[in-house]
């Protein structure tokens, strides 16, 4: 547990000694940063993990490692590490920084456990040209129509199935395939006894929304 402080300083007179005298009056006060990355936990939105100023966290190179510039987490180009509370994932702003997303929590519970596999290998594999589509037109003359673009759907939009969303498609490029597992795997098993509770940001209140 860190803490983060801040220091205001006040100046006046002084009445005791005359108007020549200062008087200094400093006010100290502190936050609690449980991951020490520079961001109190009040603002922060991952506070179990460092996404701050002073430290992040690898989401590219080095994955889940501790570092602090994109360097230290691939010498060789392509590193990614997390200081600026980035938030990405998914496609939708959903105040839960990268480097901790739940995006393996698809019944809402707060953890990543045999229920959500078994919601997952449950709609697995989707894809457009499976005729298992992510999207549909919605509204317009194509109105339920799998489609890929706005284009497709004269008169309405391409978005979101309304009636079978796909919340396994963890990457949110309109199917839920290999990519989405690899995701899922990674994120598998999560629950506040192993010391990783997921953020309020499961999957099912924040599905993809389409088209990208």
């Amino acid at each position: 547990m860190c803490k983060d402080y801040s220091v205001a300083l006040n100046t006046g007179e002084s009445t005791s000694y005359g108007n020549d005298e200062k008087r200094y009056v400093f006010t100290v006060t502190s936050t609690s940063d449980a991951d020490c990355d520079g961001v109190s936990d009040s603002s922060d939105n991952c506070s179990l993990t460092p996404n701050g100023q002073v430290k992040g966290i690898c989401t590219s190179g080095r994955i889940g490692e501790p570092r602090r510039s994109d360097e230290s987490c691939d010498p060789y180009g392509g590193g990614v590490c997390s200081m600026n509370q980035e938030d990405t994932r998914p496609d939708v702003h959903n105040d839960c920084g990268d480097v901790c997303e739940c995006e393996g929590d698809l019944n809402g519970d707060g953890q990543v456990q045999g229920l959500d596999t078994i919601i997952y290998k449950a709609g697995y594999p989707r894809s457009y040209y499976l005729n298992e589509p992510c999207a549909v037109c919605i509204g317009g003359s194509n109105d339920g129509v799998k489609c890929l673009t706005d284009a497709e759907c004269p008169g309405g939009d391409c978005g979101q199935n309304p009636t079978n969303p796909c919340i396994g498609d963890l990457n949110c490029d309109m199917e839920v395939g290999g990519l989405d597992t690899i995701i899922y795997k990674d994120d598998y098993p999560r629950t506040e006894y192993l010391g990783e509770p997921c953020p309020p940001c499961s999957r099912v209140n924040y599905p993809c929304s389409y088209p990208e």
